[in-house]
């Protein structure tokens, strides 16, 4: 009898535990079961065997990325190529460093010209004559113009204008004025002459020398007649070659112009030169400069 209430307990525990696990939620399946160690055992506390061992599976071949940095806005991807040689770009006013060896290429030497066997020898320069003469040894000189209309004699006063004095006695004694002629006539005024281009024997050497200035030396020395001074333009400083015998008085060129001389015989050579037919201050016959020659000033008669 005790038998058969024990076995009515069972079957009443057996039906009470069917129902409670039929109104249980159901458990979730785990996703991958552990891998035991190999070496272990049996649960000794349980009884329970070692879970079966899953077999790994085989790793998955992963494709090799290549470490590019992927480009942002506005921003392309580096290639995958070798470096390029670094050169410097060029700034404003650079050049950009050539990829090339520092080596100069060699250049071909030009062979040096023949000297012409014929060739002029070219004449030495001659020294002024009074490029470095005194005050003193340029004082008691005269210039003496002979024309075709007669002889003209003037002194020079390098005490008040000493370069002028000194360009015109080496233009003088050098013959540029040799074959000149008076260029221009102002009735009862000036007879100019010193134009360099009027000579006949015209040259490089001439036109070098009219192209040289002389600086003004304005002085006390009136403009008036028998006086000579030097022909310049409204340029200060632009004198060269030019000069003027004044035939009347003129106030209004002292202080501006540079008189250096006065005529000592021949005047009336020069008032024939100023009265001779003339169109709008030009000679219709010029008169020709000969000679001209530089002189300690004679004895007057």
């Amino acid at each position: 009898m005790r038998n058969n209430l024990f076995v009515k307990t069972a079957l009443l525990l057996s039906l009470a535990i069917s129902a409670a696990a039929q109104s249980a939620p159901p458990v979730p399946k785990p996703k991958a079961a552990p891998i035991p160690d190999a070496n272990a055992t049996k649960d000794e506390g349980r009884g329970l065997e070692q879970s079966p061992v899953t077999p790994r599976s085989a790793p998955r071949r992963v494709k090799p990325v290549s470490r590019v940095k992927p480009p942002t806005a506005g921003e392309e991807s580096a290639p995958l190529k070798p470096p390029a040689p670094t050169v410097k770009p060029p700034t404003a006013g650079e050049t950009p460093t050539a990829l090339t060896p520092s080596v100069k290429p060699p250049t071909a030497t030009k062979a040096p010209t023949p000297a012409k066997a014929n060739r002029r020898p070219v004449a030495a320069l001659k020294p002024e004559p009074f490029a470095v003469a005194t005050v003193e040894q340029m004082a008691g000189q005269c210039v003496t113009l002979e024309t075709e209309a007669g002889l003209i004699e003037f002194e020079v006063y390098p005490e008040h204008a000493p370069e002028t004095v000194r360009a015109f006695l080496n233009m003088t004694a050098s013959g540029a004025l040799d074959t000149t002629t008076f260029s221009r006539v102002v009735k009862g005024f000036v007879v100019q002459g010193g134009n360099l281009s009027t000579s006949a024997r015209w040259n490089r050497e001439l036109a070098e020398r009219a192209s040289r200035s002389v600086a003004d030396e304005p002085n006390q020395i009136k403009h008036e007649r028998g006086v000579v001074s030097m022909a310049r333009s409204d340029q200060p400083n632009s004198a060269a070659t030019g000069f003027f015998f004044l035939i009347g008085e003129a106030k209004h060129l002292d202080g501006t112009f540079s008189a250096f001389g006065r005529v000592r015989r021949g005047m009336d050579v020069v008032d024939g030169i100023n009265q001779a037919p003339a169109t709008e201050e030009k000679p219709e016959k010029p008169v020709k400069i000969t000679k001209a020659k530089v002189a300690p000033c004679p004895a007057l008669p």
